[in-house]
């Protein structure tokens, strides 16, 4: 059996273990961050968190507002293409009244039967004013003496002219806008 002395002891001794003990076990169940010493290391891991949740919701916005533009992007383009096929169809319908008109006059010279050349130049103009209806313009006209313009205008004999010099139109070209589609062939004013 222990003393009294030794029993003191060793209840100071238990005492001191239980009080122990109680504070860890205390100090588990008290929140984090009131401990002293997780305070800074709970204060990173909370901004670092927040910054988590925040590039997250950003990756997100940045996914759904490219998924937003490719939409727009393939909603334009087709409405580009739409608009396109709409104007070349309005086209081809009016371009295909002068041409049956063209092939009926071509059948007719390959039966050996006689046209009027004034006939197939009514039909050659009248195409050309379906195309100049839709856009298509007319670089000059033959004979006119203009200033040499290398946006407009191309040399017939290849000769190298300056900006300026006075020209004149043997061939129109056309246009579409600003754009040429054919340059017209020009020559030396000599006159």
């Amino acid at each position: 059996m222990k003393t009294g002395q030794e029993c003191a002891t060793a209840d100071t001794s238990f005492l001191d273990r239980l009080s122990l003990a109680w504070g860890v076990l205390w100090a588990k169940d008290r929140p984090r961050e009131t401990l002293p010493e997780n305070e800074a290391v709970l204060d990173a891991e909370s901004r670092a968190a927040a910054m988590g949740l925040d590039l997250e919701g950003a990756k997100k916005e940045a996914d759904a507002l490219r998924r937003e533009a490719q939409a727009e992007r393939a909603g334009r383009a087709e409405g580009i293409r739409h608009a396109v096929q709409k104007e070349l169809c309005a086209l081809f319908t009016e371009a295909a009244v002068v041409m049956g008109q063209l092939a009926l006059q071509a059948h007719l010279v390959d039966q050996g039967k006689p046209i009027q050349a004034k006939d197939v130049m009514a039909l050659a103009l009248g195409l050309c004013r379906v195309f100049e209806k839709h856009g298509l313009e007319r670089i000059g006209s033959p004979e006119e003496a203009v200033p040499f313009d290398q946006d407009r205008h191309q040399s017939m004999t290849g000769c190298t002219l300056e900006t300026g010099a006075q020209v004149v139109i043997r061939v129109p070209g056309y246009r579409m806008g600003a754009k040429a589609l054919r340059k017209a062939l020009v020559e030396r004013r000599t006159s």
